[in-house]
């Protein structure tokens, strides 16, 4: 029986980890706030739903696909990192 438990049950999260989805959804709610945008504006634009909008603002997300990731930064347009050049200029 402990044998099978161990295999079901989520590796635990990495501290590392674990901080860094905790600043990004802090980053993403501020980020979205100073926008002006709503979660559901940015589900439209993103269409990243809602639940996992909030989920991740919360710190309480444990996966985001790096594309995702890059929807969200494009939408809100975050001045702070407008010193990132994409085309390297």
């Amino acid at each position: 029986m402990s044998d099978s438990w161990e295999r079901i049950r989520p590796d635990p999260i990495d501290p590392i980890v674990d901080l860094g989805m905790q600043q990004l959804g802090a980053w993403l709610k501020m980020s979205r706030r100073v926008s002006g945008m709503t979660q559901q504006h940015l589900e439209n634009l993103t269409g990243i739903d809602q639940t996992t909008l909030s989920r991740l603002e919360n710190g309480r997300l444990r996966s985001l696909r790096l594309m995702r990731l890059a929807r969200l930064v494009g939408a809100l347009h975050d001045p702070r990192l407008a010193a990132v050049d994409p085309w390297g200029r």
